[in-house]
């Protein structure tokens, strides 16, 4: 599977304090395994961290990605991404330069093949390594990027912010979004904090979400009139699915052209229309401002 973007993402920077840059450098771009060359950043030592933070990244992503799928299928789908055919074509159609200077510092080996997928599994420890927890939402949208399409970016920008955003009482709808060789052994990923619990989104994201106080019509009005801009049609089906009379429970969703695109829950109408709207918003990539 390679990137379905039409520009590779960009390959991370290895940097940061508390590591030493030189010598892990010098790790990276050879082959020394630990019983030849016995330092903390030896090659096989940096493609299992990689390899770890590699599989967390995809068997998150397929979790969240909808159509939901069962356990069974998510395993089939990483073992499809999750393998050496994947990784060698990262790095012939995304970062030939890092492949060939990687190389270079290689004599011919019949193992060339298995070398080259554990320098990208070791370039991806090395980043995670040299930035610590800091370098989780930039190594995640940059794996994320190399194994899905634009539309689910969308998905999971769309559902991060209305997770994050502050919509107090209200039960919460969960939207999720969007190496045939097995690497040595299976892997058990590392516990995740509780304030990491999601797919990354860029971490200066502009767009806030709609307040439980804020009028309806301020983002309603947006949506409404830049699809009219776009000669773009939209409907809000409502659905009450729950709640006594005093509690009632209400399902909006925002069709654009007939397509769902937003999908908002609330003790009102109005403010689950609000939040589809919201929600629409951000994944059409639409500004807030109108």
């Amino acid at each position: 599977m390679l990137t379905k973007f039409g520009d590779p993402p960009a390959l991370p920077a290895i940097g940061g304090e508390g590591v030493d840059l030189t010598a892990l450098t010098l790790s990276l771009y050879s082959t020394h395994r630990f019983s030849v060359f016995p330092t903390e950043y030896s090659c096989d030592r940096l493609a299992q961290l990689g390899q770890t933070v590699l599989e967390l990244v995809v068997t998150q992503y397929l979790f969240k990605r909808v159509p939901l799928v069962d356990g069974q299928t998510m395993q089939t789908e990483k073992d499809g991404i999750l393998n050496e055919e994947t990784i060698i074509s990262w790095l012939d159609h995304c970062y030939p330069t890092e492949k060939e200077r990687f190389l270079r510092n290689q004599p011919n080996s019949p193992n060339e093949r298995q070398n080259l997928c554990n320098f990208f599994l070791s370039y991806i420890g090395a980043i995670y390594l040299s930035n610590g927890s800091s370098t989780r939402p930039v190594l995640e949208e940059w794996i994320i990027k190399l194994i899905s399409s634009p539309s689910d970016q969308a998905e999971i920008i769309a559902d991060r912010l209305g997770e994050s955003s502050p919509q107090a009482p209200d039960p919460p709808r969960y939207t999720p979004p969007p190496l045939s060789q097995h690497f040595t052994t299976p892997l058990t990923p590392p516990r995740q904090s509780s304030s990491s619990n999601h797919l990354s989104t860029p971490p200066s994201s502009p767009i806030a979400g709609p307040s439980s106080n804020s009028p309806t019509t301020q983002v309603v009005q947006i949506l409404n009139q830049t699809a009219d801009q776009k000669h773009i049609s939209y409907n809000y089906p409502a659905e009450r699915v729950e709640g006594a009379d005093h509690t009632p429970v209400w399902v909006v969703r925002c069709l654009l052209d007939g397509q769902e695109k937003g999908c908002g829950r609330g003790s009102s109408k109005k403010t689950a229309k609000e939040k589809a709207a919201h929600q629409a918003i951000v994944k059409m990539g639409w500004p807030m401002n109108g």
